[in-house]
């Protein structure tokens, strides 16, 4: 299973060598951050694996896709750019601990879809203590400032 690159991409740069969250986590703080109901419905081998999203009446599906730093050179490329622009703010000490990041989108392209990527984005940056990269790749952020790009896109 690949994940296409559909919509817009989050990036969640996390120190762990797993190739996917742990489900009991992400439901609970999916329950806790945002009062949703967030969970990892499947995994596969090749590093590929989905998070569901049930916002109200509307469930979504987040695509992600686990990529070991050794081979997300555009990816760090992407962290250290914002990382410039923002002067580190403390960022740039879990971007250097990260050993994976963690791709996400979402195969919808509209406003709930871009709400899902961020909502699972903010759950695995509060899980993993990782920054997740805004879409644009201007910042990165942790669970606060997944919650104010979230404010924005209502």
């Amino acid at each position: 299973m690949t994940t296409e690159r559909t919509g817009e991409l989050w990036r969640v740069f996390v120190a762990t060598e797993r190739d996917a969250p742990e489900p009991a986590t992400v439901r609970t703080m999916g329950a806790s951050l945002f009062n949703l109901a967030v969970e990892r419905a499947s995994v596969t081998v090749d590093g590929a694996f989905v998070v569901t999203v049930l916002d109200g009446q509307t469930l979504c599906t987040v695509n992600g896709l686990s990529v070991a730093k050794a081979s997300a050179h555009e990816d760090w490329s992407a962290a250290d750019s914002a990382l410039a622009a923002m002067g580190g703010a403390g960022m740039d000490v879990l971007v250097a601990r990260a050993t994976r990041v963690w791709r996400l989108s979402c195969e919808r392209e509209d406003r709930l879809g871009r709400r899902a990527a961020a909502i699972v984005a903010g759950v695995l940056a509060q899980c993993e203590l990782g920054p997740a990269l805004l879409p644009d790749g201007s910042k990165l952020v942790g669970i606060r400032g997944v919650r104010q790009w979230l404010d924005r896109l209502a």
